[in-house]
């Protein structure tokens, strides 16, 4: 028996492409219809989004509901989904972009409900869709990996742990509303300052390595970049408005890249400074293609070789300048 009433919150902006998809698998979730409801903000869509999300309104009722966002930016338009969502003790989250496992909702609630009061919520582990691009796929290979995304849930867990940030989470609402719910000044990153936040005030988060949720990444070069520049600007925002947020880690690609550079310029003044700026390039270069090498050995995509590298180089490189700009004030791309 559920005891709880659940918000599924669907913060979107032209989803026309997904969000079916992402309707669908929580309309089909493995959990008590009569026990949750799906919450859909659309931040002024210009496709078929909000015609979409219609078609099953007109279906399936007060079960699907649908309210504008004038402020366009997912943390606005969740928290404006929290305040509505009064008949609710718990609150997920999900992207229009994502597919959720059938057993998703089930999974994270039962991990939740068999928690301590503090813990504030339970996220989930993300994976690529069956039908993922070739370069989404070379994206969450490179995501998996510690020198791609240091400590997030792409990294798998074997068990259900404390974490400091994770995504797509079942969370109890009287600790969202505790702590002020999402930084609508957040254009990015809502997620991580949120966290934090709810770290601050005494509050635990779990992964649950059962809750996977499958995730549409960027599918070119350019994209793919503005996403790491807009990361890259959100942890130097995130860092100006709660200093003690970050670790060292979210530093390097920065550091690394200014080293990189300063080494270069040596270069051209003491010619001695050019082996080590070769060295270190060529050191970052083989790392990365070992890795690449590995992927496509293990899993017999050969062209792992070269998109891997790619995702890394454009990953770091995008991060980098991203924060570096974002210390100066500059801010996110469209």
């Amino acid at each position: 028996m559920i005891d709880h009433f659940i918000s599924v919150i669907v913060a979107v902006k032209n989803e026309e492409k997904y969000i079916e998809k992402c309707l669908l698998s929580l309309i089909n979730q493995d959990f008590p219809r009569n026990s949750y409801q799906i919450i859909v903000v659309d931040g002024i869509s210009t496709d078929r989004t909000v015609d979409i999300v219609n078609k099953y309104q007109l279906i399936y009722g007060d079960f699907i509901r649908q309210y504008n966002n004038p402020k366009e930016w997912q943390a606005a338009g969740r928290n404006l989904a929290i305040q509505k969502a009064k008949s609710s003790d718990l609150v997920a989250y999900i992207d229009g972009h994502c597919i959720a496992d059938k057993d998703w909702l089930k999974s994270l609630y039962d991990v939740l409900l068999n928690s301590d009061e503090n813990v504030a919520g339970v996220g989930s582990v993300i994976s690529s869709p069956p039908d993922e691009s070739n370069f989404g796929k070379a994206i969450d290979r490179v995501f998996s990996t510690v020198l791609g995304a240091a400590g997030t849930s792409y990294i798998g867990k074997n068990r259900a742990m404390s974490v400091e940030t994770v995504p797509f989470v079942l969370y109890r609402r009287k600790a969202l509303l505790a702590v002020g719910l999402y930084d609508e000044d957040m254009r990015y990153g809502e997620d991580y300052s949120l966290n934090y936040k709810l770290r601050r005030a005494g509050y635990q988060l779990l992964v649950n390595p059962d809750s996977k949720v499958y995730y549409y990444k960027r599918k070119d070069l350019t994209s793919f970049y503005n996403q790491m520049y807009n990361y890259g600007v959100t942890k130097a925002v995130i860092r100006n408005k709660y200093p003690t947020s970050l670790k060292i880690i979210h530093y390097l690609p920065s550091l690394s890249l200014v080293v990189i550079v300063l080494v270069g310029l040596l270069g051209i003044i003491f010619y001695e400074a050019i082996y080590l700026f070769v060295l270190i390039i060529a050191a970052y270069l083989c790392l990365i293609c070992a890795i690449s090498i590995q992927f496509a050995i293990r899993e017999k995509k050969w062209g792992y070789i070269v998109s891997i590298p790619t995702v890394y180089v454009v990953e770091h490189m995008g991060y980098g300048i991203g924060f570096i700009a974002g210390f100066r004030k500059q801010g996110w791309t469209k």
